[in-house]
């Protein structure tokens, strides 16, 4: 199978599902946040930022080195290879998970006083549980991805979705609330994982015995910790950067405004992700065009191509229509998100060009580069959020995490330039105009009528991407032959 159709039939299942998974998730966000109310949403939120700033504890590159050691060996069909290489790393990862999540359950009183939650203690031991569980599934994401089972691992992403909104839902709606919530969430997963697991059995059952070969595999080990160790350090300062002001704002601001702020930000960063969810596609495909020693930096600007076009016009309306989001589907206790939420749409065009190009740069193993580059950002995002969290509250927030994304785009082009990365700025160009287009259209639409409903807004977002297909389609992108290209390819065997 070729790269192009390889990126086409994953995306496709990526995309598909992702769609998905989207709705599902944010229809998640919206029944949680009324159920649990605006005080419990903020304690929820606060415990689930802080669950995941610790995720990336257990990472130490751990997901890219699975993904790309797992892209890299079953190309080469070494399967035996790959087997001893999962099964020890799968043991270290474990470990690390347990004591992490030890932690977080000892922890629990500290926490509680930290972020100022009366009685919050046995949230804090609770969701020790739904990390062990939620970062063994990440675990085998990365295997699936590595693999390139697309299908299997998009079909696996959306029932998780599906299942923490079931299990979530029922144990707070019958009165068990956050706690409810947060092993709902568990439960989820364990569901998903045992699913995984039968996929991947025979590929996890530790091979016979051979000395010669443990050998080579602690060597390989080794190896893959001084690869993995750089993209952990890289993962832990981006994942400091995402989570940072949730975490200071629960410190300097309480609970309560945390929820506020994680309904922006769960906007903005599921959207975002939904685009950029390609990369779980790009990075092994990436990996599988560079192990053959050949160049990728075409496949990445095709990516960008065409990403852009979803992505740039994405971030425009979650814009324009941000107030009315929030209002329609959240309701007015939650009204102060949507200047955030303004800010944060960038996120959904800042996801998918960062995401590519970390891709990129892990594909041919220029570690270093984003290292770098995110510790530097994470270094900038604290102090900003010190400086305008308690001037301008949610709203600094959301200022500092995107001056920071920016700075972070900003110095990976720059050093890209060393590896001869070359991004086509053309490829932003058609859609940044039928974007600037469509929301002058739908800001003239919004004087004369006010989107008070779902329906107003489905229609307003309908009449959006009318306007911005036709304009494309006066630009010269042809969307019906390009739906024609991928229809093919999807068909091709």
């Amino acid at each position: 199978m070729s790269d192009t159709k390889t990126i086409v039939k994953g995306s496709f299942w990526v995309y598909t599902t992702m769609i998905l998974s989207l709705f599902i998730g944010f229809i998640t966000t919206v029944v949680l946040s009324r159920v649990l109310d605006r005080d419990n949403w903020g304690i929820f939120a606060t415990v689930i930022s802080v669950s995941y700033l610790l995720s990336v504890f257990v990472d130490l590159g751990f997901s890219y080195t699975l993904t790309h050691y797992t892209s890299t060996l079953s190309t080469r069909g070494q399967y035996d290879k790959l087997r001893r290489y999962l099964v020890k790393i799968s043991k270290y990862r474990f470990l690390l998970i347990l004591i992490v999540a030890s932690i977080i359950f000892a922890s629990s009183d500290f926490l509680t006083s930290f972020f100022h939650i009366v009685d919050g203690a046995k949230y804090f031991q609770v969701s020790s549980l739904f990390f062990i569980f939620s970062n063994l599934f990440n675990t085998f994401d990365y295997i699936l991805n590595g693999l390139k089972k697309f299908k299997a691992n998009s079909i696996l992403y959306f029932l998780n979705y599906f299942l923490k909104l079931v299990f979530a839902l029922i144990l707070s709606y019958i009165g068990f609330g956050v706690i409810g919530a947060l092993v709902g969430y568990a439960i989820a997963y364990v569901f998903t994982i045992a699913l995984v697991l039968y996929i991947l059995k025979d590929l996890l059952i530790p091979p016979k015995h051979n000395v010669s070969a443990d050998e080579e595999t602690d060597a390989g080990i080794k190896e893959l910790f001084i690869f993995g160790g750089m993209v952990g350090v890289a993962q832990l300062a981006s994942t400091v950067t995402l989570w940072t002001d949730s975490i200071m704002i629960g410190t300097m601001m309480g609970a309560t405004f945390v929820g506020v702020y994680k309904i922006a930000m769960s906007m903005s960063i599921t959207l975002g992700g939904a685009i950029s969810s390609v990369n779980k596609v790009l990075f092994p495909v990436l990996v599988s065009i560079e192990a053959k020693k050949e160049e990728s930096v075409s496949d990445l600007n095709r990516v960008l191509k065409y990403g852009s076009f979803f992505a740039i016009p994405a971030s425009f309306g979650l814009a324009i229509f941000s107030t009315e989001i929030i209002s329609v589907f959240f309701g007015q206790q939650y009204i102060d998100a949507a200047p955030a939420l303004f800010i944060l749409s960038y996120f959904c065009f800042d996801s998918f060009i960062i995401g590519s190009l970390v891709s990129y740069f892990s594909a041919k193993r220029e570690i270093k580069i984003i290292g770098l580059a995110a510790i530097f950002c994470a270094i900038a995002n604290v102090i900003l959020n010190f400086v305008l969290i308690p001037t301008l509250g949610i709203i600094g927030a959301a200022i500092a995490s995107i001056i920071t994304r920016i700075m972070n785009l900003g110095i990976l082009l720059f050093e890209g330039r060393k590896i001869n990365l070359y991004v086509s700025f053309d490829n932003f160009q058609k859609p940044l105009l039928g974007a600037i287009v469509m929301a002058l259209v739908l800001i003239l639409l919004k004087q004369f009528v006010v989107v008070s409903n779902i329906l107003l807004l489905g229609i307003f977002v309908s009449i959006g991407l009318l306007v911005y297909v036709a304009f494309e389609a006066l630009l010269g992108f042809n969307i019906l032959i390009f739906g024609r290209k991928v229809l093919n390819l999807l068909l091709e065997k």
